[in-house]
């Protein structure tokens, strides 16, 4: 057995389902030995009678930072290359997905909290890395899938409150929305740390090159922190969730999968027979924004309410719905792949032919200017080389003079046997001589 060959097939299979790996074993952890996970959400500090958990924001902002480390300002720029792609991936995020949080209120679920958290789902932007990694497996625009992210979670800053709002106005949820504080919130939990992660990269060469180097590491060390905010959630509510009935679990998953399925049909219809996208584009912008970010939603639950027990439940359909777009994804992904498989061939045979076609016309073009810029000079070319030829001073005094030299040395050997030329001689000479007339007869 190839070892080194099978270690690295393991590594690259941990390295890809990593977040299921970990989301599953802090849900584990959380709901069988709660304790540690209590004690370090216990931690916390207060700001205007509102408690925050310190671990957990310290979570949240290092997913931010790394996630401005990593943004790239070439990526940025070739992805708004693709105009179409940004605005409508942007426009479906912030503002079309949000409006399925008003039928799924309106479903009653037990307990209420569950169906609560589901519709604060739909407000919240998309996902920080899966939505990325499904798409470069997909074979889609990675540059637009990783612009789409950052934008939606820095502009989500500010729709999120509002939607919120909008969502939960006249219902029955025991949940109060303090916009200014929210948005306060969001602004130094996600966007401050995204800020300095980008202004490091871009004025710090050494964590650039660390960056580079170790790119795959803190990527793992982002989904690390997740799972670790996952894990303080759902320890701080592990009294209450394993009294829950399992139906309403399923439920919750059910109605999580009906969700990204729906955002997943009328983004790809819009992306596919309405705006006509290339295939990658269409592929990026389809998953990057029907994506909803879990960790973004327990951030966000962490600061509308700072009930631990509340926080875990309304965190249930968070966490499974993220799970539930990793699966869906997982399944979704060879047929992308193979969609865009084709458009790259089918545009890579249509260049080699465009190729050829121009090498083609390039060469009949040039033929032609050839023929044209000589046709009025070929025929006079040719009648001078014969008249050359046939006039050249040079070879008739030449044949000439050859000729008489000849006859002189056929005549001083027969001048010994006879005074008069054998007939041979005579025929000789005449050939001789009637070649030489020949030649000398056009100057004549």
């Amino acid at each position: 057995m190839d070892w080194p060959k099978l270690r690295a097939r393991l590594l690259k299979l941990f390295i890809d389902q990593f977040l299921l790996i970990s989301y599953f074993v802090a849900a584990l952890i959380a709901l069988t030995w709660p304790t540690p996970g209590k004690a370090v959400l216990s931690l916390d500090f207060s700001v205007n009678g509102r408690s925050y958990q310190i671990i957990k924001t310290l979570n949240i902002m290092i997913v931010f930072l790394i996630s401005g480390l990593m943004l790239k300002t070439d990526d940025i720029k070739a992805a708004l290359k693709h105009k179409l792609g940004v605005l409508f991936g942007f426009l479906s995020t912030l503002a079309i997905t949000p409006c399925l949080g008003f039928a799924l209120r309106e479903i009653p679920l037990t307990p209420a909290a569950y169906t609560a958290g589901l519709t604060l789902t739909t407000a919240v932007p998309q996902t920080l890395g899966i939505g990325i990694s499904l798409v470069r497996s997909a074979g889609g625009n990675e540059g637009l899938a990783l612009m789409l992210t950052v934008g939606t979670n820095i502009i989500g800053i500010f729709t999120m409150p509002l939607w919120l709002k909008a969502l939960f106005a006249g219902t029955d949820f025991d949940l109060s929305i303090d916009m200014v504080a929210l948005l306060v919130n969001l602004l130094i939990s996600v966007l401050v740390p995204s800020v300095i992660g980008k202004g490091l990269r871009d004025l710090c060469p050494p964590v650039r090159r660390f960056v580079t180097r170790h790119r795959v590491f803190l990527g793992l060390f982002s989904t690390f922190n997740l799972a670790f905010i996952v894990w303080q959630v759902l320890s701080g509510a592990q009294h209450i969730l394993v009294d829950q009935p399992f139906v309403g679990i399923v439920y919750v998953v059910l109605l999580s999968a009906a969700q990204h399925i729906i955002y997943l049909i009328g983004n790809f219809l819009v992306t596919t027979l309405a705006l006509r996208m290339p295939a990658p584009e269409n592929v990026a912008t389809g998953i990057m924004a029907s994506q909803k970010s879990g960790p973004v939603s327990v951030a966000v639950i962490g600061y509308i309410t700072s009930d631990t027990s509340l926080q875990g439940l309304l965190a249930i359909p968070a966490v499974l719905g993220q799970l539930v777009q990793v699966f869906i994804g997982s399944a979704l992904v060879p047929y992308c792949a193979r969609y865009t498989a084709r458009y790259c061939k089918a545009q890579k045979v249509a260049a080699e032919e465009a190729a050829e076609a121009a090498a083609a016309a390039a060469l009949e073009g040039g033929a032609a200017a050839d023929s044209s810029k000589d046709g009025g000079k070929s025929e006079p070319g040719a009648a001078a080389s014969v008249a050359r030829t046939s006039i050249d001073p040079a070879k008739p005094a030449a044949a000439g003079l050859g000729a008489a030299e000849l006859g002189g040395k056929q005549r001083a050997r027969a001048k010994p046997s006879s005074g008069v030329p054998s007939s041979h001689s005579a025929q000789s000479l005449s050939s001789e001589g009637g070649a030489s007339a020949v030649e000398h007869s056009p100057k004549a």
